[in-house]
C-alpha cells in the first residue's frame, strides 16, 4: 500500500469511530423534491420541443442575417 493510500484508510477508519459517538447529530435539513418533477411527461415534452423550436428559430434568424450581410 502506498503512503497516500494507508493514510486515506486511517482517516476512513478513525472518521468512522468518531461517529458511533455522535448521538446527537445536527439536524438535517430536509429534501426538497426539484420543481421539474411536478410537471406531466407531456408537460416537460411540450416545453423541451418549444425550446428546440425556439433554438430552430434564432439560428435560422442568424443564417439569414448573414447571408444577407454577404
Amino acid at each position: 500500500m502506498t503512503r497516500n493510500t494507508l493514510r486515506r484508510s486511517l482517516r476512513n477508519i478513525l472518521t468512522g469511530m468518531g461517529s458511533i459517538f455522535n448521538l446527537f447529530p445536527a439536524p438535517r435539513p430536509p429534501l426538497t423534491r426539484p420543481k421539474f418533477l411536478d410537471r406531466t411527461d407531456e408537460e416537460a415534452l411540450e416545453s423541451d420541443w418549444q425550446k428546440v423550436g425556439d433554438d430552430m428559430r434564432t439560428a435560422m434568424k442568424q443564417v439569414d442575417k448573414e447571408t444577407d450581410d454577404a
